[in-house]
């Protein structure tokens, strides 16, 4: 019960988020993971209201939901159902069982995919894209969060640690942890606030606040930034030569990375993990923990959790270059881990 508490977080995060990050409108997309996922789904009906606000001058909304196994889409006019704000909620009922994604059309437009379940309690249309929020609350994107630098290979890393808007810091019933690499891009926008860019973000906090709220699962999201010349150093871990056979001819090994992954995924659980342990109200078993990461974060993500499945319960892989090495490396250091009694449970979204 405990890793579900968790896994559930992260699947949830990483369905919803990766869609969005991925920048896919319509039904194109699908991805392989995504297919699984549906395929295991029961065939018995679970029905679940989507919950879409929008402004008034969007019009009519339409839900389109798809199946990415089957392929299988069914198009429904959403009902307006009342208003808030400046804005009006149009609802409509899906079946979680048989779809697990969701776009809209409103106009001659179409937003983004996102993922389709009952976790998250509902979606506001800002342009072409579907962000998450509190049904029954306005929509608000500002988020707060501490920073905290830590020294790895005496430099500063900076970390991004997200709690809740309730979070008690003397609760008896603590807190999961959500941790992620590349935590520059998950929280909020702004390059002069150290952030990817100014206009797009992941909406981690957005997500976890949904969630939250239509769920009894808590958590708090510690992101670890990697926005900087040394990322290709820290999110590729040694694990024997590089494969540049989709490289340039010009290119060497070691003009594209010195492999410190190994070294830092031990920051992660050496010097982040103690520091958020010792200041925040969260559980430190492994069961209570999860590490996500996208492309070079889903590579180091897949590294770190296997070699400190002590650490860490859940991983979200997405998008992982795991082409960086051939498939003699990855036997070489998958061999004494197919059998591990406490694996950790891996969530994988690859790109299509």
């Amino acid at each position: 019960m405990k890793k579900l508490i968790s896994g559930i977080l992260c699947a949830v995060i990483f369905l919803s988020i990766l869609t969005a990050c991925a920048g896919n409108s319509g039904t194109s997309g699908s991805s392989k993971a995504q297919n699984s996922a549906a395929t295991a789904k029961t065939n018995e009906q679970k029905l679940h209201t989507l919950t879409v606000c929008a402004a008034k001058d969007a019009g009519d909304i339409t839900a389109v939901f798809l199946n990415t196994s089957t392929g299988k889409t069914a198009a429904v006019k959403m009902k307006k159902n009342g208003e808030q704000g400046a804005n009006n909620i149009f609802t409509c009922q899906g079946d979680v069982n048989l779809y697990n994604m969701v776009h809209v059309k409103f106009g001659e437009k179409s937003s983004m995919d996102v993922a389709f379940n009952s976790f998250i309690s509902g979606w506001y249309l800002k342009k072409d894209e579907l962000l998450p929020y509190i049904t029954g609350k306005e929509p608000v994107y500002d988020t707060k969060f501490e920073t905290k630098a830590l020294k790895f290979d005496g430099r500063d890393k900076l970390v991004y640690i997200y709690t809740p808007q309730n979070y008690d810091k003397s609760a008896e019933d603590k807190y999961s942890v959500i941790y992620m690499f590349d935590g520059q891009s998950i929280l909020t926008t702004g390059k002069d606030r150290g952030m990817d860019n100014d206009t797009v973000c992941w909406n981690v906090a957005e997500h976890l606040e949904s969630m939250m709220s239509v769920t009894d699962n808590k958590a708090i999201i510690v992101g670890i930034e990697n926005n900087d010349f040394y990322r290709w150093d820290e999110l590729v871990p040694d694990l024997g030569d590089i494969n540049t056979e989709k490289e340039p001819e010009n290119v060497k090994p070691e003009e594209l990375t010195k492999k410190r992954g190994s070294d830092f995924a031990n920051f992660v659980c050496d010097t982040v993990m103690p520091y958020v342990n010792e200041n925040y109200n969260v559980y430190t078993d492994a069961e209570h923990t999860a590490l996500a990461g996208s492309s070079l974060g889903g590579l180091e993500t897949f590294y770190t959790v296997l070699s400190h499945p002590d650490k860490f319960g859940t991983g979200g892989v997405m998008s992982a270059t795991f082409d960086m090495y051939a498939d003699k490396q990855w036997t070489d250091f998958l061999k004494d881990k197919i059998n591990m009694d406490n694996a950790p449970f891996l969530g994988y979204k690859q790109s299509a």
